[in-house]
């Protein structure tokens, strides 16, 4: 999230009524979530709220991870879900569960071409090389051949072939979008950490 403007430091006015409006996004997030808590998606915008404040508040990416966990318990075969907290974990660089995550959402989705390319990713940062090149020639087979992520997925081989301690085959077809996990918001120094308020408390009246 870029809180600091171009060519200037914050004032202490923007300080504050950033951090007003940081907690003002969470108490809505969390009122929405306490006026529906079966709803898996009332939970994935508490998650995402809670992802965008992960550098930038303290405890967000605790409390995002819990959002994430409600939302696999409300809706536990869905293979967005998983790669949603596994990008959360690939981006806070802790790969082995990003891998367990990413791969709970291929076995449920086996046609699932970005949750392999997410699993690759995950497994290169890993020094998994050869699970890297296995997970992303499958993304390769589940893309259209004249496809854009073809083009990246082969050139991406490329890229790892040259490790590998034997020559693999080329990937193949079909189609679907190939996106790597976001990168977490970028803390300013200009801007206090903020203590994040706990979902279980309940919300300050207006």
């Amino acid at each position: 999230m870029a809180v600091n403007p171009p060519g200037g430091n914050l004032s202490d006015q923007d300080k504050q009524t950033i951090t007003q409006l940081v907690q003002q996004s969470i108490r809505e997030a969390r009122n929405t979530a306490a006026l529906a808590p079966l709803s898996v998606v009332t939970w994935e915008n508490l998650a995402s709220t809670y992802r965008q404040l992960t550098n930038f508040a303290q405890g967000a990416d605790q409390w995002a991870i819990a959002s994430f966990t409600q939302a696999i318990r409300l809706d536990p075969n869905n293979p967005q879900h998983y790669l949603n907290i596994g990008g959360l974990y690939y981006a806070l660089e802790d790969y082995e569960k990003a891998i367990n995550f990413f791969q709970t959402s291929v076995n449920l989705k086996p046609d699932f071409a970005n949750g392999y390319y997410n699993l690759a990713a995950a497994f290169k940062k890993n020094q998994q090389i050869q699970k890297a090149y296995d997970a992303l020639s499958q993304a390769g087979r589940l893309v259209t051949i004249d496809s854009v992520d073809y083009q990246k997925v082969q050139k991406e081989l490329e890229e790892i072939r040259p490790k590998l301690p034997k020559t693999q085959t080329k990937p193949t077809e079909t189609e679907a979008t190939l996106n790597l996990p976001e990168p977490l918001p970028t803390i300013t120094k200009d801007v206090p950490a903020i203590e994040v308020p706990n979902p279980e408390t309940t919300p300050p009246e207006e």
